[in-house]
């Protein structure tokens, strides 16, 4: 990774009524439009307020995370199955995210890499994101 490690720690979700850097909204990559509907509706149900869902197309890879999280442009999706799939989580409360994290298995959709929104990777691209999320999960995985 380019950035140091104190950019990609892993943070505690202690503080229930905190909201999380970034605007109201969740990114899903290697998602279908009908699976980013039942990621709405159970928006609705745990977190209570609408929160914009936005699909990534291949056209976002290199706009920065800010603004994918700010505006779908209605484009061809990116492809399934060619890149992860991920959902980054923006503008939530710990509480949120918790509650969107333990419903989603209700969902019946393929579980993605989770992330929440960091001021880090809201300057990162699309693709830079992608790549970042996809190491550290390597890394995790990786013996000792």
């Amino acid at each position: 990774m380019s950035e140091s490690n104190d950019a990609f720690s892993f943070k505690a979700l202690d503080n229930a009524n905190q909201e999380l850097i970034g605007p109201a909204g969740i990114l899903l990559c290697g998602f279908s439009r009908d699976e980013a509907v039942k990621v709405e509706q159970l928006l609705r149900l745990v977190v209570l307020v609408e929160h914009r869902v936005v699909c990534c197309t291949t056209t976002m890879g290199t706009w920065n995370v800010d603004n994918a999280l700010q505006g779908d442009d209605g484009g061809e999706l990116l492809p399934i199955g060619k890149v992860p799939r991920v959902m980054l989580l923006s503008g939530l409360t710990d509480a949120q995210v918790g509650a969107t994290l333990d419903g989603y298995g209700g969902t019946g959709i393929e579980r993605p890499v989770f992330a929440v929104a960091t001021e880090t990777n809201l300057s990162f691209t699309v693709i830079q994101l992608l790549e970042e999320l996809l190491a550290e999960r390597q890394a995790m995985r990786s013996p000792g």
